[in-house]
């Protein structure tokens, strides 16, 4: 992590999280996950090639609109086979490092970094808890929200103009995970919408 600019470390962060939810949520069979350390915890990363490149492609293509600041949400999607949204978790980072957290950053205290991000994978382990079991067949999607269109380079996500029913859930009630607040540095808010 030394070296790393705040929004690699949030971005490395995500792709756990992403990782995590699915295998927590069972949209795949156990067996296909490892467990793997990340901020002194075990968290558990898929083993498929093809689901993996996906996965580090989506995370990798919101570097620039984290950093710019225009990322107000990204969303991991649960739908069902014919495609309808049964639950979304939603990741709402915002920097507040001068300079939107894109280059090394000096100064950063990074065990308390590490701290509120192992939190968060923590409380995610017992998420099941409180949302009801998916039925068979579930896939997902991952979804960026954002501000502006500047900071989103145009080849990695395709737009899409948001219609009811597709990916947005209709009355959703939501279940807070965890947030914090790093005083300075960032803030962060995840939930799920069920």
């Amino acid at each position: 992590m030394p070296g790393d600019s705040l929004v690699d470390v949030l971005l490395e962060f995500l792709e756990a999280l992403v990782h995590q939810i699915l295998f927590v949520r069972e949209l795949y069979s156990p067996e296909l996950f490892e467990r793997q350390r990340l901020y002194g915890i075990a968290v558990r990363r898929s083993r498929h090639p093809e689901l993996n490149s996906y996965i580090s492609k989506a995370v990798a293509g919101l570097k620039a609109s984290l950093a710019s600041g225009s990322l107000a949400k990204v969303a991991v999607v649960v739908l069902q086979s014919e495609r309808t949204p049964l639950e979304r978790f939603v990741f709402e980072p915002r920097i507040l490092v001068a300079g939107g957290g894109g280059a090394p950053q000096e100064g950063l205290d990074i065990d308390a970094i590490e701290a509120h991000l192992r939190g968060i994978l923590l409380k995610l382990q017992y998420v099941d808890s409180y949302l009801k079991k998916l039925p068979p067949g579930c896939t997902f999607e991952v979804v960026a929200y954002t501000s502006w269109r500047g900071g989103i380079p145009a080849a990695d996500w395709v737009e899409e103009q948001p219609t009811p029913g597709h990916l947005e859930l209709q009355q959703a009630e939501i279940v807070p995970i965890k947030s914090c607040n790093l005083a300075g540095t960032f803030q962060l808010q995840l939930y799920a919408e069920s």
